[in-house]
């Protein structure tokens, strides 16, 4: 994976929003990712939904739904729609690695390393990607108090670490979900359609 190029291709979208203060666009980066992930998970309910008898993925039951809403000829989603929602995911851990200036630091690892095979289940693997995130959330949070409070500007090792781990846990969710070979160019293409929605207005 060529991590260098995405780095750069996110840090130019990510330039068309430097007028909002950088600590809100974070916070908000970081609630925009959870939300996004529980929107990846309601595209595989099989892997949690064990209420449900029909296992419907979200976007087949919004599109059901509309077609119905207005008497329309069902135009169901493509089957590939949890992989775009996994590029979405793609793009604010990417964009979060630039906000949190730790790209440089992590990427070492990203390009020696990489993440290690896994037989977890999907539904382990959300949670563990979640927790990771918060983890990442508090080690930024900490990093903020102390620039404050001591007026100390350092690079907070564990805020890489827990970055890195960020990364690789998405890595092995996408790669549990069948998308592992395919995720770079379906970041691609959703970077283009991203960038044409703001030319759009969207």
């Amino acid at each position: 994976m060529d991590y260098r190029t995405l780095f750069q291709e996110q840090a130019q979208f990510d330039a068309k929003f430097k007028d909002i203060p950088q600590k809100e666009r974070i916070e908000k980066k970081f609630l925009g990712l959870i939300v996004e992930l529980g929107e990846a998970a309601n595209e595989t309910p099989k892997d949690f939904k064990y209420w449900s008898k029909t296992q419907t993925p979200s976007s087949i039951k919004n599109a059901r739904h509309y077609a119905e809403l207005y008497n329309q000829k069902l135009e169901e989603p493509l089957e590939d729609e949890l992989l775009e929602e996994l590029s979405d995911k793609f793009h604010f851990i990417l964009s979060l690695g630039l906000e949190l200036n730790v790209v440089d630091h992590a990427m070492p690892f990203l390009e020696m390393y990489g993440p290690t095979e896994t037989d977890k289940p999907v539904a382990d693997l959300f949670m563990d990607l979640v927790a990771n995130i918060a983890y990442l959330h508090q080690s930024w949070r900490l990093q903020e108090r102390i620039k404050k409070e001591l007026d100390i500007d350092t690079q907070d090792t564990s805020m890489v670490t827990d970055y890195v781990s960020v990364i690789y846990t998405f890595f092995q969710l996408v790669g549990q979900l069948g998308y592992g070979k395919r995720l770079e160019e379906a970041y691609h293409i959703k970077h283009k359609k991203n960038e044409m929605r703001q030319v759009q207005g969207y």
